[in-house]
């Protein structure tokens, strides 16, 4: 699997692992999902804190969730599939003062429920809300589930 970029506006994004095969996006259901939400200060103050609220897809499993990686300190909440990660007191600088520090990100991992079925369309969007602005809508990932891939039998998509 690689990984393809689709951003919502700004450079705030959402990016799944894996990707899944055509534009279907066919998965194989025991796959691990890494999924990456990317925020970045285009403002022209430093943000106070940064809020990223995701509610999570039915179909994984919130048992098996972890947070595998993160640019700043956060605290994470996860209740009735709401995940949310807080970034409190980040002091997130602009990105026309500084555009390297104005980055930041959280990386978590899950998996789907053991009993998936077939077809299950898996989809998750985040949003990012810098201080008290309106939230920022990501782009929103997709996944098909199957278990089996034409791939996994020696076979090429056409």
């Amino acid at each position: 699997y690689e990984s393809l970029l689709l951003c919502s506006y700004d450079p705030n994004d959402k990016l799944g692992n894996p990707i899944g095969e055509r534009a279907e996006h066919y998965t194989h259901l025991d796959s691990i999902f890494k999924y990456i939400v990317r925020f970045q200060n285009t403002g022209n103050a430093p943000a106070i804190d940064v809020r990223i609220v995701d509610t999570l897809d039915a179909a994984l499993d919130l048992n098996t969730f972890k947070v595998v990686n993160s640019s700043h300190t956060v605290n994470t909440s996860l209740k009735d599939g709401v995940l949310e990660f807080y970034f409190r007191n980040i002091y997130l600088p602009d990105s026309l003062s500084n555009p390297e520090g104005s980055n930041g990100f959280v990386t978590y991992v899950i998996r789907p429920f053991a009993d998936v079925e077939n077809f299950v369309v898996i989809e998750n969007t985040a949003n990012i809300i810098f201080d008290f602005n309106p939230p920022i809508i990501t782009n929103t990932t997709s996944n098909t589930m199957v278990d089996s891939l034409c791939s996994d039998m020696g076979v090429s998509w056409v």
